[in-house]
């Protein structure tokens, strides 16, 4: 399959490949997950992951440029045309970070997610 995005064509090839090859050494420990505010996620080993990602100075300037710009014309387009690549880099520094989080919690047996209700 063959996929146009703003920053250029990809091509998705999909490969099956028998469990038995794919070799894994698993954490006999569990791990647990608490989602929370100053820190997105604190894992019980004591790692603390901050995962959000801004938007970026150059979108804002990039942005504020289309505004002034003639709707239609040529700079318009490639302006356009950059914002899109911005956003698409942006959509994949969050991709290769929920890709870190689950690489990290593949190794454990057993994942534990603390689950909290929480009242106005």
């Amino acid at each position: 399959m063959i996929i146009k995005k703003p920053d250029g064509y990809y091509i998705y090839l999909t490969c099956y490949i028998d469990k038995s090859q794919i070799e894994q050494e698993k954490i006999n420990k569990p791990i647990g997950i608490d989602f929370g505010i100053k820190y997105q996620l604190t894992l019980s080993n004591g790692i603390k992951i901050s995962y959000s990602v801004e938007e970026t100075k150059r979108l804002k300037k990039l942005q504020k440029e289309l505004l002034r710009q003639q709707k239609g014309s040529r700079n318009y387009q490639k302006t356009k045309q950059k914002i899109q690549k911005e956003h698409q880099k942006i959509y994949n520094r969050r991709k290769d970070i929920k890709n870190k989080i689950l690489s990290l919690l593949k190794k454990y047996e057993y994942v534990i997610i603390q689950e909290e209700q929480i009242k106005n």
